[in-house]
């Protein structure tokens, strides 16, 4: 079987940008009402941490389909976050500044994650033809 080139987690720049948009998404979550502490906020919260979780865990499986599918799970939760902030804007806890800059990190990622879950299926299509 061929050698794989094993790279530390904290080096891929999808788990970097997860961990920054977790630092956003807690401050901007700092503003909303009370109310809303085991509502909006905690789902908002909650989404943000599994996107981090899940590029994490998938990092840590053997096969790059096994990392790929726990990528696919951290793109739907960047879609939730995308909605809950969205929500967030349209209810006034945040403005539409604030939205525009969490909105562009969670571009930026989406993007990166989108190439590095194609990045992986390449690697994983070679390891089956390669068998």
């Amino acid at each position: 079987m061929p050698t794989q080139k094993h790279y530390k987690l904290d080096q891929l720049e999808v788990y970097q940008l997860a961990r920054r948009l977790v630092k956003t998404i807690y401050n901007l979550s700092e503003k909303f009402p009370d109310k809303e502490k085991f509502n909006l906020s905690s789902q908002l919260t909650r989404a943000v941490i599994s996107v981090g979780a899940n590029i994490a865990e998938g990092n840590g499986k053997f096969t790059p389909n096994d990392q790929r599918r726990f990528c696919f799970i951290a793109r739907g939760s960047l879609s939730e976050i995308f909605f809950c902030v969205q929500a967030a804007t349209d209810l006034g806890y945040i403005t539409e500044s604030e939205f525009e800059t969490v909105n562009s990190e969670i571009r930026n990622l989406s993007v990166k994650l989108n190439n590095y879950i194609g990045y992986l299926g390449r690697r994983g299509r070679r390891t089956i033809v390669e068998q």
